[in-house]
């Protein structure tokens, strides 16, 4: 997956004789006698000199493969190459292999990929596009967004799963759900997205769980998307605030619930419950 690190090994083999000038020098920072790894013409690994059993042994992310690669895909090609010296030529081998992401982080004009769903919403990754590859299951586990942070997720589709603890806990900062797919859906069988601080806005897609959406401080934006629960699509409690102007909130007993001195503000959407 886009987590992973690569190992690739190699051994030239020597010619015994200096070679002629290579026509073409090789791209890349290597220099004589070193190897490096190289998707196309991109560097993706250090330059490596050549250990005590005659072999080069290099470490490469799999995130940067993907993205010198534009992607993932089944079989990206890595190459090794070798940078000629006084007794060996110019030479490359080539191996492909199979990469897998989870997600696409864009932030300005940075772009990595991820293999857990959860390495995209760092501290590090503010204000960062988080599109949706593949289906996540965050199994037990739930994704924190914290004080000052501020991301856009795209559900481009997919699923985020989750089981005990629901799937997002916003302690701060905002996060923006919106689903350029078709059919993209948070769900999990808890409070799937529960808001104790900071800001969610809700543009598309779908949150469902026993609870859609739970806030007791903080702002809840719905513009568009559908909130659905089992008991209730969108609780709202103490210093929490709704403001829905848009989309379907549903839930086989309550829609929308606002409890002790929670507030919400509606202009449009639809409520659906008992």
């Amino acid at each position: 997956t886009a987590s992973d690190t690569i190992t690739v090994k190699a051994t030239p083999t020597a010619t015994g004789e200096a070679p002629a000038k290579a026509a073409a020098r090789l791209r890349g920072d290597p220099t004589a006698g070193q190897m490096a790894v190289f998707v196309g013409d991109t560097q993706v690994s250090a330059p490596a000199d050549v250990g005590e059993d005659g072999a080069y042994t290099m470490t490469v992310s799999a995130a940067d493969v993907l993205v010198a690669a534009g992607g993932p895909g089944t079989g990206i090609t890595l190459t090794a190459k070798f940078v000629e010296n006084d007794n060996m030529a110019d030479a490359a081998g080539t191996v492909p292999v199979n990469i897998s992401a989870v997600a696409k982080v864009v932030n300005g004009s940075s772009t990595t990929f991820v293999g857990a769903l959860a390495d995209a919403f760092t501290e590090g990754n503010s204000g960062a596009t988080v599109t949706l590859l593949s289906e996540a299951d965050l199994g037990t586990n739930y994704i924190r967004i914290f004080d000052s942070c501020t991301f856009t997720l795209d559900l481009n589709g997919q699923t985020v799963k989750a089981t005990d603890y629901g799937a997002f806990n916003i302690l701060g900062g905002s996060i923006t759900i919106q689903d350029s797919g078709t059919g993209g859906k948070i769900e999990s069988s808890n409070i799937t997205v529960s808001v104790i601080g900071g800001t969610l806005s809700i543009e598309s897609g779908t949150v469902s769980g026993f609870y859609g959406v739970a806030i007791t401080s903080g702002t809840v934006n719905i513009s568009g998307g559908v909130i659905s629960g089992e008991e209730t699509g969108l609780w709202v409690d103490n210093s929490g605030k709704a403001v829905l102007s848009g989309g379907v909130i549903s839930g086989e007993e309550t829609g929308l619930w606002v409890h002790n001195s929670g507030k919400a503000v509606l202009s449009g959407g639809t409520l659906i419950g008992r």
